[in-house]
């Protein structure tokens, strides 16, 4: 499976195994620590399950809670300890002025479900995120940096980014709200919303309806299937494609141009 290199500085960990079985649910923690100063980017690369990360300008430190967890798991924690130990990879490691969170897991084969790994990481505010993710939701918010992410399947909900954003997503919703940079969204099905973006905004969307407000930049549509609805706009709109589905748009300062 996958194995991620520690190279440099050290990490702090705490390491908490509180194994639990409920019904045929188990599940355990893992908390890990890694010394921040320095780190511009945080790369993570994570599978099943959901991921929430968040900035804190106090923060020194970062942070990983991970509750590890599997449905319909043999009545036997000990066996499915041992099992999870040698089928999920939960780690936080440092590579000169980048960190790596890795949370990836593999089947364990016959008698088991796919285990999850549901994270909730704090960070720097100042940091930059690169973040590839299989399934699950997703949830950012206050990032100063730039934040791109690449999503197989699940929701997306991002607020009070810094930086630029770019999101390129196979199935689930998306919803943006506060980024002083631009935008870029390439989604292959799922509903999009976007609002208060400072930059120009480009949206690329299989099917789903598009809702966007408030963008003080230009905004590109493509689209192929869902209703548009575009309001306030500082430039220029140019919806390239717009499929099935109406389009709808209001207080657009510049040129405006709809092909269907």
């Amino acid at each position: 499976m996958p194995h991620a290199t520690f190279i440099g500085w050290p990490v702090l960990a705490l390491l908490l195994s509180a194994p639990a079985v409920a019904a045929d649910r188990y599940e355990e923690l893992r908390t890990l620590s890694l010394d921040a100063a320095g780190v511009r980017v945080v790369d993570i690369e994570a599978g099943a399950g959901s991921l929430e990360i968040t900035g804190d300008e106090t923060a020194t430190e970062i942070r990983l809670d991970a509750v590890l967890w599997i449905e319909d798991a043999p009545k036997n924690p000990e066996r499915v300890r041992k099992t999870l130990a040698s089928h999920v990879e939960v780690s936080l490691e440092r590579d000169g002025d980048r960190a790596r969170v890795v949370t990836v897991t593999e089947d364990p084969g016959i008698g088991y479900t796919l285990p999850h790994v549901d994270v909730r990481l704090v960070v720097p505010h100042s940091v930059s995120l690169d973040l590839t993710d299989r399934s699950g939701w997703i949830s950012v918010a206050r990032i100063a940096g730039d934040v791109e992410i690449r999503d197989g399947s699940g929701s997306i909900t991002l607020a009070d980014i810094g930086g630029h954003v770019a999101i390129d997503d196979d199935s689930g919703s998306i919803d943006v709200t506060g980024v002083a940079g631009r935008v870029g969204i390439d989604d292959d099905s799922g509903s999009i919303g976007v609002e208060r973006v400072e930059g120009d905004l480009a949206i690329d969307d299989g099917s789903g309806s598009i809702t966007v407000r408030d963008v003080a930049g230009s905004v590109t549509i493509r689209d192929g299937s869902g209703s548009i609805l575009v309001a306030g706009v500082g430039h220029d709109l140019h919806v390239l494609e717009s499929g099935s589905g109406s389009v709808s748009f209001i207080d657009v300062q510049g040129e405006i141009t709809v092909d269907d």
